[in-house]
C-alpha cells in the first residue's frame, strides 16, 4: 500500500525546507511546510568549519517540531555530487536492462563499482522491437551518502529515500505543470543554481556556480556593508530609493548567470540538433528580485516563467496561503521530494544503498567531520551496545532452544538457560570495556577534526581560492579559474611497531610493542597548471601547501629524513567537467595532486594550549 504521509526534506545552503505532504483521495496535499535557519553565529568561516554539526542541529530542532516518524522521509543530495548521464543500450529484453546498465556505470565511471550508489531511470516504458533503449544513468560516491545520511542518523531521523536535487525539480514540474513540449527548468539557490534541460521525458542535468550568494557579495563590496546586511539590501532593492544603482551592481552577476545558461543550452543543441524549448521555468527565492522576470525576459530569447503558483497539488486551508504562496519559489525540491515519497513521481531513482535504506544507523561518537574512517575507528560505543544486545538475544534464543516445546522444563534445563544468559552479558560487558579502552581514551578531545579544518583552511595557499567539497565529481562541476578544490579525508589505524629481531640484544626481555594510534589526513585537490607543466605544478604546491603542513605543530613527530607531509600530481584524465570531451593522454590545463600529511593523535590538546 503507498505510503499516506511523507516528508521532504531538502538540505540547502542556508536553511533545511520541509514539506509534509498527504494522499487524498484524488489529489495529494501540502499540510505542513517549515523552514530552519542553518546558521553559524561567528559568521560564514565558522559555519564553513562546522558545517556538519549545524546542519544535526537543524535537524533535530526538525524533530523537535515536527515529530515525524509516523511519515516518510525523502532526502535531496545537491546535484553537484553527482553523476548523470543519458546512454543508449542495445535492444535486450527488459529483464537484462539492469545487467547492461551495470556494466555501463563499469564503463562510464571513474570509480570501482563497490564506491559508488547507482540507479538508472528508462525515458520511455516501452520501446519497439530492435528500438535503441534510452536510460539516464545516476551515480554517486558512497561515502558521500554514508557521510549525508550519518547527519540524520545521529539527529534519530530513518531516510527512506535519497534522490539528487536537480530529479526532484523534474518530478514536480512533470506531477504539477506536465509540461506539453521541452522546457529548461533553472533553480536558484544560494551557492548554485540547477539547471534541467527536459526534453520530452529525457532530462540532462548540470550544475551553474552562479547564484544568491554572488549577488550579495557583488553588493557587500560595492557598498562595503556586512553580509547579512548586503543580503537584506538585495530582497528590499525594490522599495529602496536607489534601486536602479543597486540593480547596476547586480547587473553584471545576472549577466554572467544568462551567459552560462545559453552556453548550457548551445551545448545541448549540439548534441540534440532538433530540439526546440517551449520556455524556461525559473525556481528559487532569487526569483523574488524586483525586476527579475523583466531581465531574463529581455536577455534570453525563451519565455520566461516563475513559479508562483501550484496547479495540481492541493494546499491545506490550515497552513497561511498567502506566506506559502510568497516562499513557494524557495520549495520546489522538497514539493518533488514529497511527490516521489506518495509515489506519484515519474523518476523513483533512489540512492540509498540497499545496507542504509530504511535503517537507522548508530551514530559516530569520535565526529570525524567529513572523513573516511576505516572500520576499527568507526566503531562507535552505540554500536558495540547494539551488537551486545544481538549477542545476549542470539544466545538466548539458542539457550531456550533446548527447552522442550510440551511440558515442563527441569530444573537443570532451566539453570542451563540461566548460565547461557549470565555467561553472554558477562561476555558483552566484556567487549563494551575493550572498545571504550581502545577506540575512546587515545583521544584526548573529539575537536581534533575541527582544528585540522582551521589549520588548512589558514595554511592554504593565498593565491588561489579554496573550497572544501565533498568529492572530485563534485569539483569537477564546481570549478572556476584558477580554483583549488580540496577534499579532506581522515584514515585512522592501529599499527603495531616491528618487535626486537630474535636474538638481538634485549629481544627475549622486551615485551611485544602495543599498537599505536595513527592518524594520516589525505588532500586531494584540482587545480590550474603552473605552465602546463607537472614538475613546476608539483614544486608550487610544495612550495605553497606541504612544507606549510610540515611545519604545523599538528604534525606528527618523524624520524629524519622522513617527513610527515608529501605531494603528488599528475594531469587529469578523465571526462573533461563531463562535457564529452575525453583526452586519455591527459588535460594538461588541470592537474590532480594528492598532499599525504601525518597528525599526531595527541595534537588537539597541544593545539588548544597555542591557541
Amino acid at each position: 500500500m503507498p505510503a499516506q504521509t511523507v516528508w521532504g526534506l531538502d538540505i540547502g545552503e542556508s536553511g533545511l525546507k520541509a514539506v509534509k505532504m498527504a494522499r487524498g483521495k484524488k489529489f495529494l496535499e501540502v499540510v505542513r511546510v517549515d523552514m530552519i535557519p542553518i546558521t553559524a553565529p561567528g559568521g560564514a568561516e565558522e559555519a564553513a568549519v562546522g558545517r556538519e554539526a549545524l546542519v544535526i542541529q537543524a535537524l533535530e530542532e526538525f524533530v523537535r517540531r515536527h515529530d515525524p516518524f509516523d511519515s516518510r522521509i525523502v532526502a535531496s543530495v545537491q546535484g553537484r555530487s553527482t553523476f548523470c548521464k543519458p546512454i543508449s543500450l542495445a535492444p535486450v529484453e527488459q529483464k537484462r536492462i539492469p545487467e547492461i546498465v551495470r556494466f555501463e556505470v563499469k564503463q562510464q565511471i571513474p570509480f570501482p563499482i563497490e564506491d559508488i550508489v547507482w540507479d538508472y531511470f528508462k525515458c520511455k516504458e516501452s520501446f519497439a522491437p530492435g528500438e535503441e533503449i534510452e536510460v539516464n544513468l545516476i551515480a554517486i560516491r558512497k561515502e558521500i551518502v554514508e557521510n549525508f545520511t550519518e547527519m540524520f542518523t545521529r539527529a534519530g531521523i530513518r531516510v527512506d529515500v535519497l534522490q539528487a536535487a536537480p530529479l526532484a525539480l523534474y518530478n514536480l514540474v512533470k506531477y504539477e505543470y506536465a509540461p506539453q513540449g521541452n522546457v529548461v527548468i533553472i533553480d536558484i539557490g544560494a551557492e548554485i543554481a540547477d539547471l534541467i534541460i527536459v526534453e520530452g521525458d529525457r532530462f540532462w542535468p548540470r550544475t551553474l556556480p552562479i547564484a544568491g550568494k554572488q549577488i550579495t557579495k557583488a553588493l557587500e563590496e560595492k557598498f562595503e556593508i556586512p553580509f547579512d546586511e548586503a543580503e537584506k539590501l538585495k530582497l528590499t532593492a525594490a522599495d529602496s530609493k536607489n534601486y536602479q544603482q543597486i540593480f547596476t551592481v547586480m547587473r553584471p552577476v545576472l549577466k554572467e548567470l544568462v551567459g552560462e545558461i545559453h552556453r548550457t543550452i548551445g551545448y545541448y543543441k549540439s548534441l540534440s540538433k532538433d530540439v526546440v524549448f517551449d520556455k524556461i521555468i525559473f525556481m528559487g527565492n532569487a526569483t523574488k528580485l524586483s525586476g527579475f522576470e523583466k531581465f531574463f525576459g529581455e536577455n534570453l530569447p525563451y519565455k520566461i516563467e516563475i513559479v508562483q503558483g501550484l496547479q495540481k497539488l492541493r494546499v491545506s486551508r490550515r497552513l497561511n496561503l498567502a506566506a506559502f504562496r510568497e516562499y513557494l519559489p524557495g520549495f520546489a525540491v522538497a514539493l518533488g521530494l514529497a511527490i516521489q515519497g506518495l509515489q506519484e513521481s515519474k523518476c523513483n531513482v533512489n540512492l540509498l544503498p540497499e545496507e542504509i535504506s530504511g535503517k537507522v544507523r548508530p551514530g559516530k561518537v569520535l565526529a570525524m567531520i567529513a572523513a573516511i574512517v576505516i572500520v576499527l575507528l568507526a566503531y562507535p560505543a552505540s554500536m558495540v551496545i547494539a551488537n551486545i544486545g544481538k549477542q545476549i538475544s542470539d544466545g538466548l534464543a539458542k539457550a531456550y532452544d533446548r527447552i522442550p516445546e510440551r511440558g515442563v522444563p527441569s530444573l537443570l534445563e532451566v539453570k542451563r538457560v540461566n548460565d547461557d544468559a549470565i555467561a553472554n552479558i558477562d561476555k558483552a560487558q566484556g567487549i563494551q570495556n575493550d572498545a571504550q579502552d581502545k577506540f575512546l581514551k587515545p583521544f584526548r578531545t573529539a575537536a581534533l577534526p575541527r582544528y585540522v579544518m582551521e589549520e588548512i583552511a589558514r595554511l592554504a595557499p593565498r593565491d588561489k581560492e579554496v573550497k572544501v567539497v565533498s568529492g572530485l565529481g563534485e569539483a569537477r562541476k564546481d570549478m572556476a579559474d584558477n580554483a583549488c578544490l580540496i577534499t579532506v579525508n581522515y584514515i585512522a589505524e592501529w599499527v603495531t611497531p616491528p618487535a626486537p629481531r630474535p636474538g638481538a640484544a634485549g629481544a627475549a626481555k622486551t615485551p611485544p610493542p602495543a599498537p599505536k594510534l595513527t592518524i594520516r589526513v589525505e588532500i586531494t585537490g584540482i587545480t590550474k597548471t603552473v605552465n602546463n607543466s607537472l614538475p613546476e605544478t608539483r614544486k608550487w604546491v610544495d612550495e605553497q601547501f606541504t612544507n606549510k603542513l610540515i611545519n604545523s605543530s599538528l604534525s606528527a613527530p618523524v624520524p629524519p629524513p622522513a617527513v610527515p607531509a608529501s605531494a603528488e600530481a599528475k594531469f587529469m584524465t578523465s571526462d573533461f567537467w563531463n562535457s564529452g570531451e575525453k583526452r586519455e593522454e591527459g588535460i594538461k590545463e588541470f592537474a590532480v595532486f594528492k598532499i599525504t600529511w601525518q597528525i599526531n593523535p595527541d595534537a588537539a590538546a597541544t593545539f588548544e594550549e597555542k591557541q
